[in-house]
């Protein structure tokens, strides 16, 4: 029976992309009901009822077993990196977080640790949304935010689990290419960087940008001007001077 059914994140569908990172996400839920649940919503292309009897035609025909490879991905890539438009009035993070600045990413990344965390509730979500999506035309100004967090706080909570779920992957990728800022785990602190785990003291990145603004040789300018640096430009410039 040939099946045809997403391979990557890149293939999925607004509606696919929405159910199974809210899915992944969630905590309450065996792995075993869950894996069952991601291939389901891969067979189909939405909620549909014919799209239904399609999926438990295919669940009637070929095991678990031999269905579970197609939602390998799922587990195994964290390769979702495109910010979905919510509103005509607001405007989503360009792919990977490429045209934020730095300072919108320490406000993001500072809530998104406490989210992460404090094992994800809903109110660290909201307020990672707010801070992530800016009003068309307009530079990050955190005055902005609770008029932005008008429109943001009434998604779905599965949109707002599409777009946390981006950041992560976006801030995984982002420590993947800077190993010198994001230190592992096992290894011990030298300085101030940056961290991600339980066991080491987390670092904002506000410390990092004053501390870049205050270098003797101002690579990125006062602190102002630090601040409204694009955040790749602002890792690279960092990752030289460690």
């Amino acid at each position: 029976m040939e099946i045809q059914i997403p391979s990557s994140f890149s293939e999925l569908n607004s509606w696919q992309k929405e159910e199974i990172c809210y899915l992944l996400l969630q905590d309450n839920e065996y792995f075993e009901q869950k894996f069952i649940k991601i291939l389901d919503i891969l067979i189909r292309k939405n909620n549909s009822k014919a799209e239904k009897r399609k999926a438990k035609t295919i669940f009637n025909q070929v095991s678990v077993s031999d269905l579970s490879k197609f939602a390998n991905f799922v587990y195994n890539s964290v390769d979702l990196f495109v910010f979905p438009e919510i509103s005509d009035t607001l405007q989503a993070p360009a792919p990977r977080l490429s045209d934020i600045s730095i300072k919108q990413f320490s406000v993001s990344d500072a809530i998104f640790y406490q989210w992460k965390t404090q094992k994800m509730p809903e109110i660290y979500a909201q307020q990672l949304v707010a801070v992530l999506y800016k009003q068309k035309n307009t530079t990050f100004d955190s005055a902005f935010l609770p008029k932005i967090a008008e429109i943001t706080d009434a998604i779905s909570p599965k949109k707002r689990a599409e777009i946390c779920f981006a950041y992560l992957c976006t801030r995984q990728y982002i420590v993947n290419k800077y190993p010198k800022i994001f230190q592992p785990k096992n290894q011990k602190n030298e300085g101030e960087k940056p961290v991600f785990t339980k066991t080491n003291k987390y670092i904002t990145f506000s410390k990092l940008i004053l501390e870049m603004a205050l270098h003797e040789k101002q690579p990125l300018g006062n602190l102002h001007e630090c601040n409204q640096t694009k955040l790749y430009d602002f890792l690279d410039i960092f990752n030289e001077l460690l």
